[in-house]
């Protein structure tokens, strides 16, 4: 997956948005951060999560936009 971002990198010049849906289904928390670290301030990235300890221990790394009833607040 990083392999492919720095690839379209290269071919284009730019990196792309980079989506992350459900992202502590799959990852634990030390390859979470790993991961958030390395995109950082180099790709905009749109997570999403369930789970409010998510919150807790990455909130810090960007905006958090929590959507209700289809509306959006951003935080």
């Amino acid at each position: 997956m990083l392999a492919t971002l720095e690839i379209y990198h290269i071919q284009n010049g730019e990196y792309p948005i980079f989506l992350i849906d459900d992202i502590d289904s799959e990852l634990d928390y030390e390859r979470i951060r790993q991961l958030l670290v390395f995109l950082n301030g180099k790709i905009q990235t749109f997570v999403t999560t369930s789970k409010e300890s998510f919150l807790e221990r990455f909130g810090n790394m960007g905006k958090i936009i929590h959507v209700e009833g289809g509306k959006p607040i951003i935080y």
